[in-house]
C-alpha cells in the first residue's frame, strides 16, 4: 500500500475541488461548445453536450456564510438553467453553511449524488493476476464508442447519453483510455489523461454481469501506466468515485480526499 503524503497530494477540499476543476477543464475543453468560465467562487465548466456529468458547475471556494453561500447556488442555478442540456453543481459538504438544505431548496437544487475526491502516489500491488481480455487502447472511432457503451450500461443511463465519447480517439493531449474486450465484446473500460501536473482517471466502467472479475481494475491500471509512461516524471494520480466504486480504489491504494455533492435542477432528468 501506499505511504501517502497529505500535504503533497491535497488531501483536504481545496486539493479535491482543484483536481477536479482541472480534470473537467480538460474533458469539457474537447468539445466544440464548451463554455469555461469563473466568477467569485462559481467555475463554470459546461460542455454543451447531453450527458450532465460534462455539464458541471463547481463553487470552487468557501463563501463566508449562509447569504454568500445563497448568492453563489443562484448563480449556479442561473448557469445551469442557461445550458441547453441537463447540468450538475458540485460542491464540498465541509463549507456548507448552517441551514445549508434549506438554501439549495431555495435555489431550486436537488441532491443528486456523492462524490469523493481520491488519490494516490503509486498504486498497490494488484492482487490477482490480470484477467485474460484483449485490452486495446482508444484509438478509432468504435473503440471510443464503446467506452461510452459500457459506461452508459454500468450506470443504467441512456446509450445516447454516452455518444459523447465517440471522439475520444481525436482529443487533445495526452490521454488514455483503455477498452477490454471478450469475445469481441466491451466488457470494460477506463480513461486516464494527464492535465495539470496530474493523472486524473475517470469512466472506469463494467458490464454489470461481469463485475466482481477484477476487469475495471485491470483496464483502469492498463491506463494509468500508459499515462505514467508518457508523463515526464511522477505524477499524483487522481479520481472522484461514487460510494460503488470507493472500495475498489482503495483496495488500489487511493486514499480518500474530501467528500463532494453533486446537485441537479429539480425535476431536471440526470
Amino acid at each position: 500500500m501506499i505511504a501517502a503524503d497529505t500535504h503533497r497530494l491535497g488531501l483536504d477540499a481545496h486539493g479535491s475541488v482543484q483536481s477536479l476543476t482541472s480534470g473537467w477543464t480538460y474533458l469539457v475543453g474537447q468539445y466544440p461548445d464548451h463554455a469555461i468560465s469563473s466568477a467569485g467562487p462559481v467555475r463554470a465548466l459546461v460542455a454543451n453536450v447531453d450527458n450532465a456529468f460534462l455539464n458541471m458547475v463547481v463553487i470552487e471556494q468557501p463563501t463566508g456564510g449562509p447569504r454568500g453561500f445563497a448568492d453563489a447556488l443562484a448563480q449556479a442555478a442561473g448557469i445551469m438553467e442557461r445550458c441547453p442540456y441537463p447540468a450538475m453543481l458540485a460542491s464540498v459538504p465541509e463549507w456548507y453553511p448552517d441551514g445549508a438544505d434549506a438554501l439549495f431548496a431555495s435555489a431550486g437544487l436537488a441532491h443528486a449524488q456523492d462524490l469523493w475526491g481520491m488519490a494516490a502516489t503509486t498504486l498497490a500491488l494488484a492482487r490477482w493476476p490480470e484477467p485474460e481480455l484483449d485490452y486495446r487502447l482508444i484509438r478509432d472511432r468504435q473503440s471510443a464508442i464503446d467506452i461510452g457503451l459500457v459506461n452508459a450500461a454500468a450506470y443504467s443511463m441512456p446509450v445516447e447519453t454516452f455518444a459523447i465519447t465517440d471522439t475520444v480517439h481525436q482529443w487533445s493531449g495526452e490521454h488514455f483510455g483503455v477498452v477490454g474486450y471478450a469475445d469481441g465484446e466491451a466488457v470494460t473500460g477506463a480513461l486516464a489523461y494527464i492535465q495539470d501536473d496530474q493523472i486524473y482517471i475517470g469512466w472506469v466502467a463494467t458490464l454489470p454481469d461481469r463485475h466482481g472479475q477484477g476487469l475495471g481494475e485491470a483496464a483502469m491500471r492498463r491506463a494509468i501506466k500508459a499515462a505514467q509512461d508518457a508523463a515526464s516524471g511522477p505524477l499524483p494520480l487522481w479520481l472522484h468515485a461514487t460510494a460503488m466504486g470507493r472500495p475498489l480504489y482503495r483496495s488500489m491504494g487511493f486514499e480518500d480526499a474530501a467528500h463532494m455533492r453533486l446537485h441537479v435542477l429539480e425535476g431536471a432528468g440526470h
